[in-house]
């Protein structure tokens, strides 16, 4: 957990203000006029490290969000009806809380691509994950995970990179085998006894660490 630590540290736990950032902004110069519609639809709502239990109730519209950054709070949970609001987000981040649970709405977010829940309470993970057929990065380190949805390689095709180290896991779901575009695997720190069949067809497989 010391990894958990470090990441909290680096953080801070210091109350701020949520920010809204459009993406490129400040980052060296104006936009073009030609970039500037796309990069006003493109905007980051970083909430990290503001030591929040709960999420305040936002009365802002989350349809442009394409990243939420919850990460380094002590949230338990996340409320469905706002997870329901980001229909555009690509990247969610709520690494370092302490959620037992994720909400079901996830499945609605059709545009995700990178999920990070590390650092947290998750027994497991709710079956609608398998609706984030765009996901190409879960990162579930660090909790207390005992068994994965055993559907999920049967959805999630563009599924590069999943790692799921240091948690309770016996086993990896037997649709693992279909996870065909999965380039990362790592389910090292886990107690699992034996690897499911057909794991050679994951021909671009660079890093497996099953151990």
């Amino acid at each position: 957990m010391r990894d958990m630590a470090e990441r909290r540290s680096r953080h801070g736990h210091g109350h701020g203000h949520a920010n809204v950032v459009p993406f490129g902004a400040g980052a060296g110069g104006g936009l073009q006029h030609g970039e500037h519609e796309q990069e006003v639809k493109e905007k980051k709502l970083d909430m990290s490290g503001l030591s929040m239990d709960t999420i305040p109730h936002l009365t802002m519209s989350l349809g442009h969000i394409t990243t939420l950054d919850l990460s380094n709070n002590n949230l338990e949970s996340i409320p469905e009806s706002m997870i329901a609001r980001l229909l555009n987000v690509v990247v969610l981040d709520v690494r370092s809380n302490q959620l037992k649970s994720l909400p079901n709405s996830i499945g609605c977010l059709s545009k995700l691509r990178v999920l990070n829940v590390s650092g947290n309470l998750l027994q497991s993970l709710p079956a609608t994950i398998e609706e984030c057929r765009a996901l190409e990065e879960l990162n579930a380190n660090f909790n207390q995970l005992t068994r994965l949805p055993d559907t999920l390689g049967f959805e999630l095709h563009s599924l590069r990179r999943l790692s799921v180290n240091s948690n309770k896991l016996t086993s990896l779901p037997f649709s693992t085998s279909h996870m065909t575009a999965l380039r990362a695997l790592d389910a090292r720190l886990n107690c699992i006894r034996a690897l499911p069949e057909g794991l050679e067809n994951l021909v671009n497989l660079e890093t497996p660490w099953a151990a």
